[in-house]
């Protein structure tokens, strides 16, 4: 059963489309925001440089007010002497009054001696103050350099008033000037920041000295914290009313005064709402412009391989004809050009698989029909080697039958050759014994028919062992050859075997038993020829051997013959009778040795038929295990022959 493709949770056009989207959006969001907070870094920057001028402006302002002042009082205190206000000198009087007058920002001017206490003053109507009391006075008789005052509020006007004071040059009286600071407030008032940023003032004590929204002389570090008062440079951040402020604060190094720059910061987020718009208007834009771009883009990625996959789905289907064309030279048309040699490959293979199938096919029938071939012959060459075994059996029943009558035979001659003895002996009394001799020779002439009859018989046993000894060495021929072509077929399955890879490696070790068995039987079959041989040598040596003792046995037979014929003239001739018996005797002498050479050759038949038996029975044995491998050679046959139509099924699925 088929697999079903998983669907993947995001395609290859989502992919595409959310990478572009992502570096199309995320760098176009992360400049648009980093332009954002640049530009609005950049515009308090700018705000906090303009507010730092101001600050240096303001306190140049107040160090070029306050040194105008001290160069007012130094020329006091080298006109005036302490007598001269002692005695009210008009041209004193004068100085102060021009003076005044000539300073708007001066609300006051004193000179007070500090023995008697007594004073000029400008207006005339200024009030009478304890001065020597104050803390500027002090400070003023104790060094010779100005001093300025704390800020504080006149009792005359209720303005906002700083006294600068210096010790007269001879040392006992101390010239002040009342400075206001009207003009200080109105043109720190007038300094914007911005269009809601100010500039104000707070003294040392952390008192508003100038400020839009408080009046002076209240306290600000409950909105500043102490910071204000203890550090000679800072920051500020704080709320007035809602409204978020941030300051920036120096210190004014003639008067301790802080100069603070407040920083409206609604207005930087006011300012900054423009921008984001142009800059959302720009993203808007960048983002169709990247849209448009994106779409062909896509496509162009998106089209080949949505083709590739159309391809592989073929290709997967079977269908292996397909061919990709290639326009493009990206590595889009390397992919195709691959796919294209991929299918080719394919293509290839399988063909050359389906012709490999197809050999393999044919060789396993070819195989089959050979198996059966040798499987028919090797039952043959087993029908044969039983028939051999049982004629071999037969044939030594014969032997063993036929030695008993030599045996019987040589008997016989041995009982001739004593009675040839007795008869040489016995010349004398053969007249006396002619008749019982005439009846002996009888005997003997029919014991020597017999023994020509049985030595005939031998002959032809012999002979006919010869003839089955030329039918062994034929039917071993067979199997020599049979062997032969066993050994052959075994090498062509071996090499269909290594052909069929790793499913023809079972057939390939019964190709191996096969052709061993092959060497053995003709191992078996040579060692039988060369039994067979030895056996028709002993044979051929048994039948000449036999042939002149037939001849022999003829030769006695004669002699008996005309021994019994010319009986009558031995008693004539006894000395030519005993001469004759003499040569009986020899004769049969030289016939019981040739009966023992022919007993001895028959146990040497006897042996050979033996082993031509046991011979006859492995190779019977033979047969059968050859039988039984080629059954499994043409059970293995039958199973490559099923693994090429397998093959061939699958490879049918394909369209080539």
């Amino acid at each position: 059963m088929s697999e079903k493709p998983k669907k993947s949770l995001m395609s290859i056009r989502v992919k595409l489309i959310t990478i572009f989207v992502l570096f199309l959006f995320i760098p176009s969001i992360v400049t648009a925001v980093f332009s954002f907070r640049t530009a609005d870094q950049e515009i308090r920057k700018a705000d906090l440089e303009t507010g730092k001028q101001s600050l240096l402006l303001v306190s140049k302002q107040i160090d070029s007010l306050l040194e105008n002042q001290k160069a007012n009082l130094s020329l006091i205190s080298m006109q005036t002497s302490s007598a001269q206000i002692a005695n009210r000198n008009p041209a004193v009087q004068q100085l102060i009054d021009n003076m005044r007058d000539s300073n708007p920002q001066i609300e006051s001017i004193l000179i007070v001696t500090d023995a008697t206490g007594l004073r000029m003053k400008s207006p005339s109507l200024s009030n009478d103050e304890a001065v020597k009391e104050k803390d500027w006075y002090k400070e003023a008789m104790e060094t010779s350099d100005s001093v300025v005052s704390m800020p504080y509020k006149s009792a005359s006007t209720g303005n906002v008033v700083v006294t600068l004071a210096k010790r007269l040059s001879d040392g006992k009286s101390v010239a002040s000037i009342q400075l206001g600071l009207n003009s200080l407030t109105s043109t720190v008032n007038e300094m914007k920041i911005g269009e809601k940023g100010v500039i104000y003032l707070v003294d040392q004590k952390g008192n508003y000295l100038v400020h839009t929204h408080f009046g002076a002389g209240s306290s600000a570090t409950e909105l500043l914290s102490d910071q204000i008062v203890s550090s000679e440079e800072g920051t500020l951040n704080y709320s007035i009313s809602g409204q978020n402020k941030s300051g920036y604060f120096i210190n004014q190094p003639l008067t301790g005064w802080k100069i603070v720059a407040e920083f409206d910061l609604d207005e930087y987020e006011q300012i900054s709402i423009p921008m984001l718009k142009t800059v959302g208007l720009v993203l808007l834009f960048s983002s169709i412009v990247g849209i448009l771009i994106m779409i062909p883009v896509i496509r162009s990625l998106y089209k080949p391989i949505r083709g590739l996959v159309h391809a592989s789905k073929t290709v997967g289907s079977g269908d292996l004809t397909i061919d990709l064309s290639v326009k493009q030279r990206d590595e889009y048309g390397l992919l195709a050009e691959g796919f294209n040699k991929m299918t080719k490959s394919l293509r290839s293979v399988l063909n050359e698989v389906n012709d490999t199938s197809q050999q393999l096919a044919s060789s396993s029938q070819e195989l089959a029909a050979s198996s059966e071939q040798t499987t028919s012959a090797t039952e043959q060459v087993a029908s044969i080697m039983q028939q051999t075994a049982v004629g071999i059996l037969h044939s030594n029943q014969v032997l063993k039958e036929s030695k008993q009558q030599v045996a019987e035979m040589s008997a016989g001659i041995k009982e001739i050759s004593l009675q040839a003895e007795d008869v040489t002996s016995a010349t004398e009394q053969v007249s006396a014994e002619s008749q019982a001799g005439m009846v002996q020779i009888e005997q003997a002439s029919v014991q020597m028919k017999h023994i020509g009859t049985s030595a005939s018989n031998l002959n032809e046993v012999i002979e006919g062992l010869g003839s089955k000894t030329m039918e062994i060495r034929q039917i071993v021929e067979i199997i020599t050859n049979i062997a032969k072509q066993t050994n052959i077929l075994s090498l062509n399955a071996s090499i269909e075997a290594s052909r069929a890879g790793e499913h023809g490696r079972g057939f390939a070790v019964v190709a191996k038993e096969v052709k061993e068995l092959a060497e053995q039987s003709a191992a078996s079959a040579a060692d039988i020829a060369q039994l067979t041989y030895e056996m028709e040598q002993g044979t051929t040596e048994a039948s000449v051997s036999m042939s002149s003792a037939s001849q022999e046995i003829r030769k006695g037979i004669t002699a008996v013959n005309e021994a019994g014929e010319h009986f009558r003239s031995i008693l004539a001739s006894v000395q030519e009778v005993a001469a004759e018996m003499g040569a009986v005797s020899i004769a049969s002498k030289q016939m019981d040795s040739a009966v023992d050479q022919v007993n001895e050759v028959f146990e040497i038949a006897l042996a050979i038929s033996d082993e031509i038996a046991a011979g006859a029975q492995e190779g019977s044995a033979a047969s059968e295990e050859q039988l039984a491998a080629m059954e499994e050679v043409a059970s293995s046959a039958a199973a490559l022959s099923n693994i090429a139509d397998e093959m061939k099924e699958i490879i049918e699925r394909f369209k080539l």
